[in-house]
Formats: structure tokens, sequence, C-alpha cells
């Protein structure tokens, strides 16, 4: 279970938390590690607060060069303190643990454990690889500083890379004595223990603290922000699109964001709120944007982005171009330091904020505020980014079909060579970061990138994906995609928890398989490049459906012939009229990699592949549409080894050797 925040919250401890960060980061300038050489933060340095409540302080040092992580845990306590490193919050998956402290004599003790799940006292490991530096207590915390490599050769740790999410593990009791290890206060925290992270410290703090940043600090950034607010009243629906418009500031010339954070300051917030996405809008030609999307910013909003919707009192299908994209688990994030998001080309901006919303159990008294912060610049940055998004299209049913109790089924969404020799420039995009999505099925996800006959570095690969925490991820140097090269996203989905087929769509208890990515420059009439398996014999093979439409009350395509299955739905003819055989999954796996896709590229997410444009919807820019299917005859990429010690391919060490070999050295810069 992951760990759920209470209301509560201690002043005290929250302030002598912050003391000692302080002198964490003094500590830190004076060993040349906070700071880079240009005198900007370090991006490997980062700081978190591991419970709501600030008394389990964490902040941790990445050191490229020698390929060990620093940390150093502020706990108030003068009890044990436990830090631990998992890919999985499960009883069969291994724990990798310290266990530290000072006894109220005075001596210290620190041990290297491991454990399955939460079962019982971790045993002490038989080769000792965490290192201890230091600890001490002050009458009310402890404070331990201790370090690791990032492979340590050793079966009973755990292998920390640049692609998986890490699950760190804490704990602390109020005595040393460990047999409180079951009752004690614990709980786990979702990270990415290798990424750089560009948001000011200063920033950080405030949302820890405050939820909001300081006019001071801001100014002190060089930064503005625009504060988006929205209160929605939720239907009875367990699935909800709902869709706000927003006028921009009158800012006369262009800016540049570059950063964003969405507040959920409520538990009803927290809860309910499923990702968002922030479109810019460009009005009709001969139109202004004040008199068209104008009169609609006062509006509570509607429902929007189902297919074969009524027409929408908001022209939402004027608004294409993404700026942000949120979801679930998502914290504050900042872009590189040499290029933002325009904005504010033209005086008046207008912008569509469109979310998801989860309401499972259909409650109908749900209502409460969200906050959108976007942080912006005037001092233009060299690059201007933008936002594509690759995978496989919305909502993609059949084609996205999972049957029941499928525990690691795989979905395939390419934008092949001929999308990218279309719509790139002669030089390409950099991809600079990128934010993967699924719903609550997904488990892995992986962008392979395809030059020619070679495949090449990965672009994302992220074995333990936690659909709860949909992080913003900053690389560590920019990929550049090139003309003619293609990207495949593949998704790995698990279903066993909904006891039922899921199949492509909006709700969570549908799936999606995509990856948002920023990159720069930015490109002009294009923002998705897509793909579905568009094959009528697919769905009589698999559902014995010859004909489909949308079916906008059930959130899925319905059949329309022959005339025995009208009216049912995929997921109702899956989950009773298909005796899903081992063979009859293994045929549709084959198919989903191998069959030929339909991959469009275009800027109008209102675009569906298999039926031309939705209704109510306007195309902006060009669409593309063409055949793709799964690369053969490929030079497999195999990442080189960066540890001494053997690659293997099972248990912890199934993610050996996932280093991509390029430079330790940091390329990022930090300048407000």
């Amino acid at each position: 279970m992951l760990l759920q925040f209470s209301d509560s919250s201690n002043m005290s401890s929250w302030k002598f938390a912050c003391k000692i960060l302080v002198l964490h980061t003094i500590y830190s300038y004076c060993a040349g590690q906070s700071l880079n050489r240009n005198g900007a933060e370090n991006p490997y340095s980062h700081f978190d607060k591991l419970d709501q409540d600030g008394r389990y302080m964490l902040d941790w040092i990445v050191n490229w060069e020698q390929r060990r992580i620093t940390f150093n845990v502020t706990v108030q306590t003068l009890g044990y303190v436990l830090l631990g490193v998992t890919s999985r919050d499960t009883n069969d998956t291994l724990a990798d643990v310290v266990i530290g402290g000072v006894t109220s004599g005075g001596e210290t003790y620190f041990t290297d454990r491991h454990r399955l799940g939460n079962n019982g006292v971790p045993v002490v490991d038989s080769r000792q690889n965490w290192d201890l530096h230091s600890a001490r207590e002050n009458g009310t915390h402890t404070f331990l500083s201790f370090s690791r490599a990032f492979d340590t050769c050793d079966e009973q740790d755990h292998v920390i890379n640049e692609y998986d999410t890490s699950l760190l593990i804490w704990a602390y009791g109020e005595t040393d004595n460990l047999s409180e290890l079951r009752n004690s206060n614990e709980g786990h925290y979702p990270v990415y223990l290798l990424d750089p992270n560009v948001t000011p410290k200063a920033l950080k703090r405030s949302t820890f603290h405050t939820g909001a940043p300081t006019a001071s600090e801001l100014e002190a950034l060089n930064l503005k922000v625009w504060t988006i607010t929205t209160r929605t009243k939720l239907p009875a629906d367990h699935t909800h699109y709902h869709c706000t418009m927003h006028q921009a500031p009158r800012l006369g010339r262009q800016h540049h964001i570059v950063g964003m954070n969405t507040r959920l300051e409520s538990v009803q917030a927290i809860k309910h709120t499923h990702h968002l996405l922030l479109y810019r809008c460009t009005p009709p030609s001969n139109t202004s944007s004040a008199e068209f999307f104008g009169p609609h910013v006062n509006s509570s909003g509607q429902q929007c982005y189902f297919l074969s919707r009524p027409i929408s009192a908001i022209p939402t299908q004027y608004c294409t171009e993404i700026k942000y994209g949120w979801a679930i688990g998502q914290r504050i994030t900042f872009m590189p330091d040499d290029a933002g998001l325009p904005m504010g080309d033209s005086l008046d901006e207008y912008y569509n904020l469109q979310i998801h919303y989860d309401n499972p159990d259909q409650l109908n008294d749900i209502e409460y505020d969200i906050h959108i912060d976007i942080f912006y610049t005037e001092q233009l940055r060299p690059n201007q980014m933008g936002l594509i998004t690759v995978g496989h299209h919305i909502p993609g049913s059949p084609s996205l079909l999972i049957p029941p109790n499928s525990p690691d089924h795989r979905i395939f969404g390419h934008c092949g060579s001929e999308c990218t020799e279309s719509i790139l420039p002669p030089e390409g995009i950099n991809v600079a970061a990128f934010v993967q999505h699924t719903h609550y099925s997904g488990r892995k996800i992986k962008v392979s990138h395809f030059r020619g006959n070679q495949e090449l570095p990965w672009l994302a690969n992220d074995n333990n994906f936690n659909a709860t925490f949909q992080e913003t991820r900053l690389l560590r140097r920019p990929i550049n995609i090139r003309r003619g090269d293609r990207l495949m996203t593949s998704c790995e989905m698990d279903n066993t928890w909904i006891n039922g087929t899921v199949v492509g769509g909006f709700s969570t208890r549908q799936e999606m398989c995509l990856v948002y990515l920023y990159y720069y420059n930015q490109l002009q009439d294009y923002s998705l490049c897509r793909s579905e398996i568009v094959s009528q014999q697919y769905m009589r093979q698999y559902l014995g459906v010859n004909n489909i439409t949308w079916d906008n009350e059930q959130l899925d395509y319905a059949a329309t012939s022959p005339a025995h299955l009208a009216g049912q739905t995929m997921t109702s003819i899956s989950d009773n009229l298909v005796n899903w055989t081992p063979q009859l999954r293994n045929e549709l796996q084959q198919d989903h990699q191998f069959l030929p896709q339909v991959n469009a590229c275009s800027r109008s997410p209102f675009s569906s592949i298999g039926g031309g444009q939705v209704e109510g919807s306007q195309a902006v820019g060009s669409e593309i549409t063409v055949e793709v299917s799964y690369p053969t005859g490929m030079v497999e990429y195999v990442p080189p080894s960066q540890d001494n010690c053997r690659n293997w391919d099972s248990g912890f060490g199934r993610n050996r050797g996932h280093g991509t070999g390029w430079s330790s050295k940091g390329r990022w810069k930090l300048k407000h």
C-alpha cells in the first residue's frame, strides 16, 4: 500500500528539519557538491520530505563519477531509523534496507539488511555494502549520513539505474528496540533517484511548507507566476473529463514558461484528480481570440473530449497545442535552463484546461478547487520547447484489448519513419524531458528509438513503472530525433486487479499507453504521433464483430453488426462471449506486436484514425496517415555495463547494465 497522508502538521519539526537542511546545504557547498562550477545549483543534489508532517526528511547527492549516492536523513525520533529501496510494494519483492541510530549511551549502530516485502524484521546481509559516514542525535532528532554504489554486485541489494522507478521505504521507532518494527511509523515514497532536477530549491521548499512560493522568492529568481484556479462539482459518473477556458496574462511580447506545478490542497482533490492537460487555443482565421474565446472564460465549463459528443458550447476543438501535462503523483517541474515553452506571442492568449476526474464510487457531493501554477520569465531562453505525444491511439479500443486476468500483456504504439521524415525539421528535434502515462494496469513503459537498421539507446525504459507516480523526467542530456527515425512505445499491462477485460479508453479502469515528450525546437503543426490496429479481420477473429460505433454513455465502442451482438460493448463481449484460451491469448499478443498499424501524425487531439474526424472537431494543421509495422531486422541495442560485476538477468539483477554509456558529466546549468 502506498503512503496515505494525514492532514496534520508539525511546525516545530518542520522548522528544525529546515535548519538541518540548511546545514546540509552549507556542508555540501563546501564539499563542492550542491553547486556546480558555475555557481548554479547541482541538479543531482535532491531533497524531499518522505512523510506529510516533515518528521522524516531526506536529501541525497548523486555522484556520477564514482557511481555512488550519499543519503542524509533527519528524523524526529531518538529511536532507530530505517531507509530502504525496492522496486515495488509487494510481498514477494526483495527490499534493500539499512537500519541505524544512536543508543541512549551514545553508541552508534548501522546495518545493511534485506527482507521480502513488509514481512518481519529485515535480515542482516552477508555483505555490508552501505557505508555509514556519521550519526548523531540532538535531543529531539536523529541524523544519519551514509552512501552506497548504484550497483553493489550483491544479490541481497537493490540495483539502482537511471531508467527505473525506485520505491523508498522509510520507518522510524520511538526507541532503539528493533522489535518495534512491526508497529513503527513507516511509509513508501516513489522517486527517480538518479534523474537531474533543476527546480529551484527555494521553490521546492515553498511547496513543502505553504504550497505556493512567495513574491520575494519569485522576484529573486526573476520569475512570475500565472495561477489558474478551477472549481468543479463532479457528476455521479465514474469518469468525467471537464474543460474550462482561461485567459493568460496580457504580456505584450513573448515570454517563456519554465516551470509548472499542480496544487491539490484537499483530500478530495488528491483522491479524485487523475490527470490534466493545458492547451493553448488558436481562433479561426479572421477572428480575434478575445471575441472567439473571451465569452467562455467565466463559464463553469463542461464535459469534453469524449467521442461522438454534442458540439461543445466551449470551442475546445480550437485548442490543440499542449503546454503542460500533469498526472497523478507528479511534483513541481522545471525545464532545463536552455529551453522554455513560448507564451505571450499574442496580446490575448487563451488556454483550455482539461481535467480527468476519477469518481469510481459515483458520489454526487464532490466539489473542490485545483490550482495550477505556471512559472514564466521575460528572459527568453535559446530554445523554444514544444510537446508531442507518442504511443497508442486514444481511445484505441479494440486495438488496445487486454484479456481478463492478464499479468503481463504488452501494447505497442508507433511513430514511424514516414511521419518523422515529414514533420521534423532538417536538424530534427531534441527531447529534453518526458512524462509516461497509463492508467492503473500499467506496469512497464519503454520508448525504443530506431535509426536505419540500428536500435539506439532507449528514451525511456521503466520496468518498475508506478501508475500513481507519473513524474516529469528530465534526461541527463537531450536525445536527438532525426528525420526518418522511428519511435516505438510499448506498455506492459497487468489487469489481474480488475477481474475482467481492459480496453483502451478514458476511464482509469480502461487503459492508455502514451509518453509526452518535451522537446526543442518547437514544431508548428504537429503534436501527436500515434497508431492503432485498424482491421475488420482482427475484430472478427477475437470478438466476432464486424462494425463498431462509440457509445458515449458506456465510454466504450459497441458493436453494430452482426445483429446478435448489436449494442454490446467490446468489454462485455470479451468478458462474456470469448473463451480466452492460452493459445488465443498468445495469438492476440503476437498480433498486437506484429500486425500492421495505422500511424497518424497530426495536431488535433480529435483525429480518429479509423473513422475520420470526430463530430464537432476542427482540424488544425495537416494530418499524415501511413501504415507501420513492428521493426524487424534491427540490430538490437544492448546497454553497456557500467559496473565491475556480472550482467545477470534475473531477480534484482534483471536491470543490471542499464547504463547507457553516456557521459557522467551533467550538462545542466540553472539560470533564471
